[in-house]
Formats: C-alpha cells, structure tokens, sequence
C-alpha cells in the first residue's frame, strides 16, 4: 500500500448535543493541536496534515497515509482530555478513514476533490451504529484485516480516561515511562500500570502492523 495517495479521514463528534455552545466553539482548537501533533509525531513539516469543520460538529483531516491511524488515535485522546467527562459521556467520534487519491486541492479541504474525499464520505454514511471507525482502500483484504484491528481498537480506546489520554502523544512519539514520568510529573510505576490499564500494547501491535501494511 505504499503510494504518493493521501488519507482522508471524515467524521462527526458524538455526543455533541449535550456540548454547551462554549464546549462546541472550543473544537477548532482541539484540531489546530490534532494536526500539529501529527504532523510532529509522524516527522512530517509543519502545515502537511490540514482539517475543516463543518456543519458545526463533523469534520475532516487529510493527512499522509502512514499517519492515518495515529492521527485517529490523537484525534480521540486530544478530545478526551479537553473534554474530561465520565466514560459514559466521553466525547468521541465516529470517523471513516479512506486512502485514494486528491485531484483538487482547496483552502478549505472540504471543498478537495478526488477518490479519497469521496470514498471516506461513502464509508462515513454506511458505518454501522455499534462502531466507531471503517477504513477503505483500494485493497480489500487489507481493509478486512484493518477494520477487523479497528473494531477491537474501539473497544479499548472508548474506555480510556482523561488521565489515560494525556499519555498518547508522548507513547506515539517513542518516550520510555520514565521520561513520560518526568515530563507528567509522576512516577514510572504510575505510568506502567497506566499503560497496562489502557491496552496500550494491543494499540501498539495495531500502528506496528500498519507500518507494515504500508511498506508494501
């Protein structure tokens, strides 16, 4: 799956009717920190990864295709740590990651053209109510495999706390506990069982796994 194609990842937040107008307008500063993460974490330059909301509360990204999955994954932690609600009224999305092609690209991506924008809007509109996250490509048995990886992925990430997400952007970009330690304060012991707790080293085998998946 190795390609000059992009990832478009369109989605809606969950739960947003029960955000109050000033937690809604808050949004876009979530993204602005989603996308400069990403692009810091995946050693991209500054600007590469782009989003756009819409209609208020949906929303996409484009972004690298080797990013696609982190970007997911940063997405929902930067969402659960600016929102710190109790798991059963956690803050989320539903999102619908496709690769393909851009054929236009705008100022405002939601106004880009081409496969990928298309078919992630197509994924987004027949994603099941009992998940959260489909992926396409132009490979089908890659898509299987994924999307068999995500709905297990979903299972672990809804149930992360707010303490839980702040460790994300630190366990993406390669720190050992014990520098996560230093940089949050706490102590390495702490992080473990943080780690263990968040079924980290199931996510961790799910981005080695892309990784891979886009070497080929």
């Amino acid at each position: 799956m190795k390609t000059d194609k992009f990832a478009v990842i369109t989605g809606d937040v969950i739960k947003s009717s029960k955000l109050t107008a000033g937690e809604l307008s808050r949004l876009p500063a979530v993204f602005v920190q989603v996308v400069n993460e990403v692009d810091k974490i995946c050693k991209q330059p500054a600007g590469t990864t782009k989003f756009s909301i819409f209609r208020g509360d949906s929303f996409q990204i484009l972004t690298p295709p080797v990013c696609a999955i982190k970007a997911l994954l940063i997405l929902r932690a930067e969402l659960r740590k600016t929102y710190p609600k109790t798991i059963a009224n956690a803050v989320d999305v539903r999102t619908a990651v496709a690769i393909g092609t851009v054929n236009h690209f705008a100022d405002n991506i939601t106004e880009s053209t081409g496969e990928a924008f298309t078919k992630s809007g197509h994924l987004l509109d027949k994603l099941p109510h009992s998940r959260q996250t489909i992926f396409g490509s132009a490979f089908p048995e890659t898509d299987k495999e994924l999307n068999t990886s995500l709905s297990l992925a979903d299972e672990i990430i809804r149930k992360w706390t707010s303490s839980q997400s702040a460790l994300i952007s630190y366990l993406l970009s390669g720190l050992t506990q014990q520098e996560i330690a230093l940089k949050t304060g706490s102590t390495q012991p702490t992080i473990l069982r943080k780690v263990k707790s968040m079924g980290w080293q199931g996510i961790s085998d799910l981005l080695i796994r892309y990784d891979e998946i886009n070497q080929i």
